[in-house]
């Protein structure tokens, strides 16, 4: 089954995404990508294809807040490499973080116009 065809559930706006995060399982901190992100949760690629994803786990989102963005995150789907999570938990401010990291990336892939 093809990742990118699970996506086609999300709920809320989505947008193509590549930073950093952190996973933390079992005191044990696994490096990741986040290769999609919405304010309800992400798609993740992992470096190793994944045997037994947790049902929960701790994620530390690097998104160029201050400091990393820190969450639960219940794990929806995952086949191979790729998983795809919701948030737990997050806070008002948290999704604000995400909204203007969405925000950001979308105005990289914007042509400016000039009015003459």
């Amino acid at each position: 089954m093809n990742a990118f065809r699970l996506m086609e559930r999300r709920i809320g706006a989505r947008i193509g995404t590549d930073f950093r995060l952190t996973a933390r399982r079992n005191g044990i901190c696994y490096e990741h990508r986040a290769v999609d992100l919405s304010a309800t949760g992400a798609l993740i690629r992992s470096r190793r294809s994944l045997r037994r994803p947790p049902l929960l786990q701790h994620l530390e989102l690097e998104i160029g807040a201050p400091k990393p963005l820190r969450t639960l995150a219940r794990t929806v789907w995952a086949e191979g490499k790729w998983q795809g999570v919701r948030f737990v938990g997050l806070s008002d401010v948290d999704r604000l973080d995400i909204a203007e990291h969405i925000d950001r990336v979308e105005g990289r892939g914007r042509c400016s116009s000039r009015l003459r």
